[in-house]
């Protein structure tokens, strides 16, 4: 009887490395371990997410906005301490607003800048007054909105300050009575 269990946890567990290693080989490059086209197109068809939920484009440009009239800064991310490691869910209700504000931007709405983003947004006016429509909202006043390139990772033990460029736009945030 105790047999049964054993030989069935085996056969659970050989499965599973199966479909796990499977998929992983076809989510990578052509190296040395990879299928052959048909096999990599037919478990790509069957599993066809494949590991990119789990991950994000490391060299996507990355999303700041920055409050330049006084305002309080952003809850977000919400993986810091002072969240409590995301149990204070403020931040995310900031992001949903600022992802509804971004919407209203049309590429050549912003300014490309080679600098600090601050000294950029001195030199810019307001590009759009915008109305946060959110029942309770939270981003109001004079923004700016930077999508600055990610920092390579061989500059990171760099002891200079590194300033890479970045789209700028400055933003006139009205709120509506929440």
């Amino acid at each position: 009887m105790k047999y049964k269990y054993l030989i069935s946890l085996l056969f659970c567990s050989v499965l599973s490395f199966m479909i796990l290693a499977s998929t992983t080989i076809a989510s990578l490059p052509t190296n040395p371990l990879s299928f052959s086209p048909t096999v990599t197109n037919k478990l790509n068809a069957i599993y066809y997410q494949g590991w990119g939920f789990y991950s994000k484009e490391t060299r996507d440009p990355l999303l700041y906005a920055i409050p330049l009239d006084g305002n309080d800064e952003l809850s977000w991310p919400n993986n810091k301490i002072r969240h409590f490691f995301g149990l204070n869910r403020e931040g995310r209700s900031q992001g949903i607003e600022l992802g509804a504000i971004i919407s209203n931007l049309k590429p050549e709405d912003y300014y490309s800048c080679d600098r600090k983003s601050e000294e950029c947004f001195q030199e810019v006016d307001v590009v759009m007054v915008v109305t946060n429509k959110s029942r309770h909202p939270r981003i109001c006043g004079t923004w700016g909105i930077t999508y600055t390139d990610p920092i390579p990772w061989s500059w990171g033990k760099s002891k200079d300050a590194i300033n890479m460029p970045s789209e700028i736009a400055k933003v006139e945030i009205k709120c509506s009575k929440g």
